[in-house]
């Protein structure tokens, strides 16, 4: 018969399990010893008194302690309880898993431990959740979608007795994701354009790097932070540059817009070069280009065998942010040269000639830049004729006439260009332009045949 003064404790761990009991027989009995299922001891010849350590170092220790004694006239058993205040101990089937974004990571653990535990869940630094009073199974669900998911997930667990840690790794297969710390930059040409970012993709990306459409490299296998270096020249090097990153979970692009100071260049022009132009002809010379601050345009005229630069008439200069147009009549020979802009910023200057080239001209005996002079033979004595005679008069008359035609002109001719582009809604008032610029030109039969006239 076996006895004990108790039959349950409450112990913290770590600490030891005291078993003192006493067994009444006769023979002596032999006696084993018992953790739930399992044999901690065998004590063979036992009558008495008889104490027992047993080493309790966590929760897996508490329970029942059986002890069983057994001699030739039978036997008996005796059952202590041992409640065990132990930190907590978490558990998990798994600590690691591949998934890809975007899914649920499944968190199921287990917490061992008296009393209960308050349960907090971290990714990486950042608390997800707080779970109070666990103790057994739980599951948790992580929303995961994109690679900034991915990494260590812990479970902490908390009780009076102590605290516990569990680590998942997740290992997340995601479309890239494509970040830097600037999009935006101010570089002078010459110079090299930094491209600095970073790739976060599992598994690694293919990288492609653009200017505009055209491709500039092919970069395989990225991930984590990359440098490429681009050559600014000029202008031409001017706009956005994208990123594109791609691997089996999927896609993402990132745009570079650098501010590119430059100094001006031709980006294109009317084609002149072989043509010949007559008397009459309408100019049209269209130039466009680039430059970063804003250039200053400026047009000039050298006439034909001759070395002074004429200004240009602002009347017949249309200038915008990079375009600007010359429009003029060739109303004489002494329109013909070589026509001059000229491009300038702080960061340098450009010029582009256009050779207007007109007919052959046979010369003349009178030259039409001198003033003609004659005797009146019924005046009283010699007067000479004034520069601006009944010829000159003429000729500036017409001379204005002409101005004010090529500016009407112009100008109707342009609202006929600009209603064109406007399409089939606006047609009538198109009409209307093109109707009255006929009617303009029907009012003034001497001036057209003077500037439209064949030689």
């Amino acid at each position: 018969m076996i006895t004990s003064t108790k039959n349950q404790t409450t112990i913290t761990a770590p600490d030891l399990l005291d078993l003192t009991f006493s067994v009444d027989s006769f023979p002596s009995s032999n006696v084993t010893i018992f953790h739930e299922t399992k044999t901690l001891t065998h004590l063979p010849n036992v009558t008495g008194q008889r104490s027992f350590n047993v080493s309790i170092e966590s929760c897996l220790d508490r329970g029942d302690y059986r002890i069983e004694a057994v001699n030739d006239a039978g036997s008996d058993r005796f059952t202590f309880i041992a409640n065990v205040k132990c930190k907590p101990m978490i558990t998990s089937t798994k600590n690691q898993t591949t998934i890809t974004a975007p899914s649920l990571l499944d968190l199921t653990f287990s917490v061992d431990s008296f009393p209960s535990s308050n349960v907090t869940i971290f990714h990486k630094t950042k608390t997800l959740t707080f779970i109070p009073n666990v103790t057994g199974q739980l599951s948790f669900n992580v929303s995961i979608e994109s690679c900034l998911d991915r990494g260590i997930y812990v479970v902490e667990a908390v009780n009076d007795a102590g605290s516990d840690r569990f680590t998942f790794i997740a290992n997340v297969k995601c479309k890239p994701m494509i970040t830097s710390t600037k999009n935006q930059t101010t570089i002078t040409a010459p110079s090299l354009l930094d491209l600095t970012f970073s790739v976060d993709s599992f598994p690694s990306s293919n990288v492609t790097i653009f200017h505009k459409t055209k491709t500039l490299t092919f970069l395989p296998n990225v991930t984590g932070e990359l440098s490429f270096n681009v050559s600014i020249e000029s202008c031409l090097d001017r706009g956005y540059y994208r990123i594109e990153a791609v691997n089996n979970a999927g896609f993402d692009s990132f745009n570079f817009m650098p501010n590119i100071k430059c100094s001006p260049i031709v980006v294109r022009h009317s084609n002149v070069a072989h043509k010949e132009f007559k008397v009459g002809h309408l100019l049209h010379l269209t130039v466009t280009f680039m430059a970063n601050p804003t250039a200053e345009v400026q047009w000039s005229f050298v006439p034909w065998n001759q070395n002074t630069s004429l200004e240009v008439q602002t009347k017949q200069i249309q200038t915008h942010k990079e375009s600007t147009k010359l429009v003029l009549i060739l109303s004489d020979t002494n329109k013909f040269g070589k026509y001059i802009l000229e491009l300038k910023n702080e960061l340098g200057k450009i010029s582009k000639e256009f050779n207007i080239q007109g007919p052959i001209v046979a010369a003349t005996k009178t030259d039409p830049g001198t003033t003609i002079s004659s005797r009146d033979s019924d005046s009283d004595g010699d007067r000479s004729m004034s520069p601006t005679s009944w010829k000159g008069k003429t000729n500036a008359l017409r001379e204005t006439e002409m101005n004010t035609f090529l500016l009407q002109q112009d100008k109707l001719h342009e609202e006929v260009q600009k209603l064109r582009l406007e399409g089939d809604v606006l047609r009538l008032k198109r009409n209307y332009y093109v109707i009255k610029l006929q009617v303009l030109m029907k009012e003034h039969p001497d001036i057209i045949d003077e500037v439209f006239g064949e030689d």
